[in-house]
C-alpha cells in the first residue's frame, strides 16, 4: 500500500531528501496511514514523537506533495529542511517503545537531549561529570558506575556498562556536531563527515575529542568538515599537534 502511494522508489527517494533508507521507509509509511486513515501509532519503528507529527510535516520532510486526482504523491524539488535532517541523523527523532515504558528515561539514539535538541536537565549534570572522567583517563567503566551511582538510566531504562558508555561517548552529537554518514551500509564503520549542529552541547568540543582519543586515533575516514567556533577549530588543531590526533 505505502509504495503505491508514492511514484518514486525509496532508495532515490532517500537519496533526493538527504535522509537515510529506514528514516524514509518510516516516513513514507506515515504519510501513507495518514491518507488511508489507518490508525498510527509508537511501534518498534516507530516513536511517539514521530507518530504525532502531522501530516503537512511529514510531507515537508519528504519533499512531496499529494495529487488528489491520481491519489498518489508527486516529488518536489529539494532537500527536507537542515535542522531536521541533522536531528533524523543523530537519532533524535528516532526514539524506541522504551520511553514509554514507566520509569523508563527517554529512549533516543543520542541519550540526554529532548526531541527539540534541548539538554535533558534531569541527567545532563551527571553526564556531563561521567563524559569528564574519562577525558581525565578514568576510563569508560568508572563512567558507567558513576551513572549508576547517580541512578541515570540506559535509554531503555536499564544499567550502564562500559560498551553502553563508549558507544554513546562517541558520538559527536555531545559536543554539538552531528555525524553524516557517507556510506549508508555501513553507518557507523563508515566515513564519517562532522559538521555543527543546531542542538546544545553537552560537552565542549575539547573534552569530547580527549574521551574518544583512542576511538578517533584508529580511524582515518572521521573528518570535521566545519566548526561551530575559532575556539573549536583551533582546539582541534591544537589537539592535532600533540600527536594524539594523527
Amino acid at each position: 500500500m505505502t509504495q503505491s502511494l508514492f511514484t518514486e522508489n525509496i532508495e532515490t527517494h532517500a537519496a533526493r531528501v538527504g535522509l537515510n533508507i529506514r528514516q524514509t521507509k518510516v516516513y513514507r509509511s506515515l504519510a501513507a496511514k495518514h491518507r488511508t486513515g489507518q490508525p498510527i501509532g509508537a511501534d518498534r519503528n516507530t516513536s511517539a514523537y514521530m507518530a504525532a507529527m502531522p501530516l503537512a510535516e511529514i510531507e515537508k520532510l519528504l519533499c512531496v506533495r499529494w495529487d488528489a486526482e491520481a491519489k498518489t504523491y508527486q516529488p518536489i524539488r529539494g532537500q527536507a529542511p537542515r535542522e531536521t535532517r541533522q536531528l533524523a541523523q543523530a537519532g533524535t527523532l528516532f526514539q524506541s517503545p522504551a520511553e514509554h515504558r514507566p520509569g523508563a528515561a527517554p529512549a533516543h539514539v543520542t541519550f540526554g537531549w529532548q526531541p527539540d535538541g534541548q539538554l535533558d536537565r534531569r541527567h545532563s549534570k551527571a553526564l556531563s561529570k561521567a563524559c569528564d572522567l574519562v577525558a581525565e583517563g578514568r576510563g569508560y567503566t568508572v563512567a558507567a558506575d558513576y551513572l549508576n551511582a547517580a541512578k541515570v538510566p540506559t535509554a531503555s531504562g536499564g544499567k550502564w556498562n562500559s560498551s553502553l558508555f563508549r558507544d554513546w561517548a562517541q558520538n559527536p552529537w555531545l559536543a554539538g556536531y552531528v555525524r553524516n554518514f557517507t556510506d549508508a551500509r555501513r553507518r557507523k564503520r563508515g566515513p564519517w563527515e562532522i559538521r555543527p549542529g543546531t542542538h546544545a552541547p553537552l560537552v565542549a568540543l575539547a573534552v569530547w575529542l580527549d574521551l574518544n582519543t583512542k576511538f578517533l586515533c584508529s580511524r582515518q575516514d572521521i573528518r570535521f568538515i566545519e566548526f561551530r567556533s575559532s575556539a573549536d577549530r583551533d582546539g582541534h588543531v591544537a589537539w592535532e599537534r600533540t600527536g594524539e590526533g594523527q
